[in-house]
């Protein structure tokens, strides 16, 4: 099962840009920059808390295992282990 969340952040600065206008003079403008940014969160959970979640009975607990075991003994380590949690920052 996974759980997606997000938020977003906004920072303004203000920028100072500096042009020559052709005669010599230099001329100054002033613009106000606002950047939102928008974090997602993807976290998942574990086959064991899965199993907890959907209160799986003896039985079940039992054929996951040997599931994982069996899967174990054919990849050599545990192929399905993720990350926790995977955050993807997303800036305009």
């Amino acid at each position: 099962m996974n759980e997606i969340s997000s938020r977003t952040e906004t920072q303004t600065d203000t920028v100072i840009e500096e042009a020559g206008d052709g005669t010599g003079s230099i001329a100054e403008t002033t613009t106000t920059v606002t950047r939102t940014t928008l974090y997602i969160t993807v976290s998942h959970k574990t086959a064991e808390e899965m199993a907890d979640h959907f209160h799986f009975n003896e039985e079940q607990g039992n054929s996951l295992r040997r599931f994982w075991r069996m899967k174990t003994a054919v990849c050599g380590i545990r192929c399905f282990t993720a990350l926790a949690q995977v955050t993807v920052r997303l800036s305009q």
